[in-house]
């Protein structure tokens, strides 16, 4: 029980140096990016954050990345080539727990939405973005959704693979894996519950995003995979159905950490930017030029691999960002 209560609040933790987040300045065609690399102090301790712009630095549309629970803020890079070719700037960070940022445990959304706060509220200050986006992925998404249930007016969301209730995550892993026999599900779950609370210091029936969406009113694009195995589609689809805001489902092929196809990033992040005051020449993205990427280090390269397929995927089919 110890082991299964770890691997939920204490999985396997990407560390890397700052040098593996690539050179502070870098081009994309004839344009000029650089990174700023910076700190904040959320509920947890330090989070370590980096912010991509142009070098001239106009205020412009910020998005800011939310990554999964085994990732860090390199899991960025799947988007930030789109999100600087779409003029936007983009705002990365390790949450607690996660990466180079302080903390032990992960809590799957319930202290990372303070993170996020903590975070949009410093890019909000910073008279640096003319408005926000947040884009989310797995505990990103969830925490993401949480974060909107506690805020007025909060951004409009990309929300890929969230879950609907992490009790019922563990349980779907419980079945499918047979980690334990189905008789004894009930007693496994309240002692596991027990050990979250006195290590991690929260409460597993308090990440429950289906029972907060109906005060989400803010836009969302919504995310998922037939395939994943990890977390079913059919989460997304209550989550979808129940959001009281405008919203759109987009439905991908691949698993759970697979990297979503370029038509998929540059159709949410077009449904996105509509929604941050932008109004985009071609709504499916297809008139985006395609540009080299900026040169991140092998390393970088290695981590994203490994997140991907470690198991789940053929290496084989890996899309390099180099």
């Amino acid at each position: 029980m110890q082991a299964l209560a770890s691997y939920i609040v204490r999985p396997q933790r990407e560390v890397y140096q700052i040098a593996d987040l690539g050179h502070k300045q870098f081009s994309l065609g004839k344009t000029w990016y650089q990174r700023r690399d910076f700190q904040l102090v959320s509920i947890r301790g330090i989070l370590q954050c980096s912010w991509f712009d142009s070098i001239k630095q106009d205020p412009k549309k910020c998005v800011i990345y939310c990554h999964g629970n085994c990732g860090c803020r390199i899991d960025s890079f799947d988007i930030l080539e789109h999100i600087l070719k779409h003029r936007m700037s983009l705002v990365c960070f390790d949450f607690g727990g996660c990466g180079l940022s302080e903390g032990d445990y992960v809590s799957l959304g319930f202290y990372e939405k303070n993170d996020i706060k903590t975070v949009v509220k410093y890019v909000q200050e910073s008279g640096r973005a003319t408005s926000i986006g947040i884009w989310g992925r797995s505990m990103g998404a969830v925490a993401a959704i949480l974060y909107s249930e506690s805020m007025a007016n909060a951004p409009p969301l990309v929300l890929d693979s969230p879950f609907c209730c992490l009790n019922d995550v563990i349980d779907d892993m419980i079945g499918r894996y047979k980690l334990i026999p189905r008789i004894l599900k009930d007693f496994i779950l309240e002692k596991i519950s027990k050990i979250i609370k006195d290590t991690a210091l929260f409460d597993l029936e308090n990440i429950k995003p289906l029972l907060v969406v109906k005060k989400c009113h803010n836009y969302a694009v919504f995310i998922h995979s037939f395939e994943d195995k990890l977390i079913n589609y059919d989460h997304s689809q209550k989550l979808y159905q129940d959001w009281a805001g405008p919203k759109h489902f987009l439905t991908v092929n691949g698993h759970h950490n697979s990297l979503r196809d370029p038509t998929t990033i540059l159709r949410a992040l077009t449904l996105l930017e509509s929604m941050m005051g932008i109004d985009p020449n071609d709504d499916d993205g297809s008139s985006t030029e395609r540009r080299a990427p900026p040169e991140f280090s092998k390393k970088a390269n290695r981590l994203i691999r490994h997140r991907r397929y470690q198991s789940e995927g053929d290496p084989k089919n890996f899309v390099s960002i180099k």
